[in-house]
């Protein structure tokens, strides 16, 4: 009886996995400035005209109070607000939107398009994504324990007796 000939899987040349890894990393990239221009590039406001920017630095900066005589005054003023910030960090806030000429009510129309944007899930495409993900885990997870079998069985033969799997 000749023994089987040793197992000598297909060997992939260089040039090809140069080519793999080059393409898997272009796609990868592809995707990341597809979703950047979808997500962040499509919100962004539209750019404000020079002259308001070089109001900013004409805009003179708030004078640090450091009396020794004001500290009950300071600790008054060091109490966050509803948003996190001291009062005084509030007026600087306020002082240099209005400097860039944003008015409240823009800064809020601002804040409902970030919030409304940022946290909306599509439940449907969500789970769908899902399904699809965990499929192709399935499906690569069957794919490879079929291939991993018929090599076993090109090196060592068709199983025999009680260990196989399709026996039991």
């Amino acid at each position: 009886m000749a023994s089987p000939s040793p197992y000598r899987p297909p060997e992939q040349s260089s040039a090809g996995q140069l080519f793999d890894s080059l393409f898997v990393v272009a796609l990868v990239a592809a995707t990341l400035l597809v979703c950047l221009y979808l997500t962040v590039l499509s919100a962004a406001p539209t750019p404000e005209p020079a002259a308001q920017t070089a109001a900013v630095a004409e805009a003179p900066a708030p004078a640090a109070e450091a009396s020794i005589n004001a500290a009950p005054a300071a600790a008054v003023a060091a109490a966050p607000t509803g948003d996190g910030l001291t009062p005084e960090q509030q007026k600087l806030k306020t002082e240099r939107f209005t400097a860039l000429g944003w008015d409240d009510a823009k800064v809020a129309e601002r804040k409902a398009a970030i919030a409304a944007k940022s946290y909306e899930i599509d439940w449907f495409m969500l789970i769908l994504t899902a399904i699809v993900v965990i499929g192709y885990f399935v499906f690569l997870v069957r794919a490879s324990d079929k291939e991993l079998r018929e090599v076993i069985n090109e090196r060592f033969g068709s199983p025999t007796g009680t260990q196989s799997k399709e026996s039991s």
